[in-house]
């Protein structure tokens, strides 16, 4: 039967010829002309180029014109001249003959198959062919191994966190990492991490496994404690080695010293380009610098700048180096500080030498922490604080937890209060109350005169009877009055000063209130409080309330000292109000007022008898005058 179509029409119609030509050196049984395009056969071709054959079914190459073309030439299958094992014959040689069952000759390198592979250090691994290609393309470049595990890529036995790293995995976080371990990541990898501070435990933090290899980061808490950085810590690392006498952070008066050599009596300080850029830093640089100087010391300033060409520069009593993020110039800084003390030279590498630099300032700060220097206090530290007391510095302002031994209390202070001022138990110097020093158990009987309402929240379980504190008291016939707890408690103990208007307290003896003053107690605003609960001398303020409705605060002593008909601010014009405000006597002149310059004030704000000087506008007149002079006839106009 003859097809509706031939392949040979169809290769023609659509200008195939290259196809019709692969078909025909193919030496198929049927002719071009007596095989339809759409069959499902398959036939085979064969490229005049390469002189490779394949096989397709004609619906597929008709249908497909990707596939139209010689696919060992197109290196879409393998082939002698084009397959893994000649592009990449170093891939070649780490083929895992034995788990793969296949040749590396039957894969293209673009190939995305999963196969097994071994170097020559016995390595096994799975690994994408192409990604293998891509792992070879740059190894060509940059000389690196072609194994992951041999360039580092990889986690083995002999190259992981554990084993290049030992001081940094001694500081994985085993219960937040959720098990993992460090021999399970490589060193320099990007994976983020749990860490406890070797230092003080209590301190955790997140960080990338490289920024604490490749970089050398370390704990930031411990970071912001420390006051000295580290190139000062290298320094006194190589000087430590050299002088064995030489000290860090030794205390000097208010200051400290970063680095000190006794046997010189040389201080040297070391002065970073962040915290010492400002006015201010460099301004307290040079008072510790006269302070020293005024008790007999050298100084030596080693400073980091931005400025310097050269590594190291020598100046009079200081020597410069070039800042850099890195410390690249901390070793020929280091170098040259030896030169300059005349000191013999040492192997000076900080980067090999940044743990046992970090861990002998460690050390000696130790000797200088809370359980060092004072153990006797340091055996009262609270266990609701994080850090341990070798972990804290003897001098450090920080407020934490105590617990005292005796009263069983825990209370808060610093830690210099208790080191340097040598504050006791607040509770045991009855300084705070608790259940066994309380008002209410040691003077129950003062305990009962206590006003619940007024001194809401606090009662008599909360003060000590010795207490400055005033408080509101109410006597049995419902007299309520203010005095301090201390006041109550004395020998001498002050009473109601109603029912013994004799009584004398720390303010002398107490007198009613004038009855003239009682006349203008305002009615409502000094609730709960009454005339007769207020002593005629108090210096506290109330409020009062004249004839004509004027309210104003004052203390019945300032009133005292005045006269009856002077008493009222509003009345006596020494305060503004509706009734003696510039607008309300003087509108004329108050239509002469500069809003604009005068602003925020206004003529209903400011005295009509106000001798203070304001702006004033006419016009394209605009002058300064008083008020007053501005009522006299004539005055404090400008002159035309």
């Amino acid at each position: 039967m003859k097809p509706k179509m031939s392949f040979q029409d169809w290769c023609l119609q659509n200008r195939s010829y290259l196809l019709l030509h692969f078909y025909q050196e193919g030496n198929n049984p049927l002719s071009p002309d007596k095989i339809g395009f759409s069959s499902g056969k398959r036939v085979w071709f064969r490229c005049h180029v390469c002189g490779l054959s394949w096989q397709r079914t004609l619906n597929h190459v008709t249908r497909n014109p990707a596939v139209q073309t010689c696919p060992f030439c197109e290196h879409r299958k393998p082939s002698p001249f084009y397959n893994l094992a000649t592009e990449y014959p170093e891939l070649k040689d780490e083929w895992d003959s034995e788990r793969n069952p296949f040749p590396p000759e039957s894969c293209l390198p673009h190939s995305k198959q999963n196969v097994y592979w071994r170097c020559t250090k016995n390595h096994r691994w799975r690994a994408i062919i192409c990604d293998r290609a891509e792992t070879a393309e740059k190894a060509r470049k940059s000389g690196a191994p072609v194994c992951p595990y041999c360039s580092g890529e990889r986690v083995s036995t002999a190259y992981n966190l554990a084993e290049k790293y030992p001081e940094v995995a001694g500081e994985w976080d085993y219960v937040l990492n959720n098990g993992q371990k460090p021999e399970d990541f490589p060193p320099h990898s990007n994976h983020k991490a749990w860490w406890k501070c070797t230092y003080n435990p209590s301190h955790k933090w997140l960080a990338k496994i490289s920024n604490r290899t490749s970089l050398g980061r370390g704990c930031p808490q411990c970071a912001k404690d420390f006051k000295m950085s580290y190139p000062a810590r290298a320094l006194f690392y190589y000087l430590r080695q050299a002088c064995p006498s030489c000290t860090c952070e030794e205390p000097f008066r208010k200051y400290k010293m970063d680095i000190f050599l006794p046997e010189r009596k040389l201080v040297l300080e070391h002065d970073g380009y962040y915290y010492h850029s400002s006015l201010a830093a460099r301004k307290r640089a040079e008072q510790k610098d006269r302070a020293l100087r005024e008790a007999g010391y050298q100084v030596l300033r080693i400073c980091d700048s931005r400025e310097l060409a050269e590594p190291v520069v020598f100046q009079k009593s200081k020597i410069l180096y070039r800042f850099d993020e890195r410390d690249r110039y901390l070793d020929q800084m280091i170098a040259a500080v030896f030169s300059y003390l005349d000191l013999p030279p040492l192997d000076f590498y900080h980067w090999r030498d940044r743990y046992a630099i970090n861990r002998m300032y460690f050390h000696e700060r130790k000797k200088r922490t809370l359980a060092v220097e004072y153990p006797e206090i340091a055996r009262e530290w609270s266990t609701r604080n994080t850090d341990n007391p070798d972990t804290v510095f003897s001098g450090s302002s920080r407020k934490v937890w105590w617990h005292c031994p005796k009263c069983q209390q825990e209370y808060q202070a610093t830690i210099a209060n208790r080191t340097k001022n040598r504050s006791n138990c607040p509770f045991c110097d009855n300084l705070r109350a608790y259940e066994k020093n309380c008002l209410a158990v040691l003077r129950s009987e003062i305990a009962a005169q206590w006003h619940p309402e007024l001194n809401f929240p606090l009662t008599p379980y909360d003060v000590v009877p010795g207490s400055e504190k005033e408080v509101y008291w109410a006597c049995s016939e419902g007299h309520v009055w203010k005095a301090a707890i201390c006041s109550r408690t004395k020998p001498r103990e002050s009473r109601c000063p109603i029912c013994y208007p004799r009584t004398v307290t720390r303010c002398g003896p107490v007198r009613p209130m004038d009855p003239a003053l009682v006349q203008i107690w305002h009615p409502t605003k000094n609730l709960p409080l009454i005339p007769s609960e207020i002593a005629n001398q108090s210096n506290k303020k109330f409020w009062w309330q004249c004839e004509k409705g004027h309210e104003w605060q004052s203390d019945p002593s300032h009133l005292n000292r005045l006269a009856p008909s002077k008493r009222c601010p509003y009345c006596n014009d020494r305060a503004v109000c509706g009734d003696n405000s510039l607008l309300a006597l003087y509108p004329e002149l108050a239509r002469e007022w500069d809003s604009e310059l005068n602003f925020p004030l206004t003529p209903d704000q400011v005295l009509y008898c106000s001798g203070k000087k304001y702006w004033w506008r006419r016009g394209e007149f605009v002058w300064q005058a008083s008020i007053k002079d501005r009522q006299r006839k004539g005055e404090g106009i400008p002159r035309s």
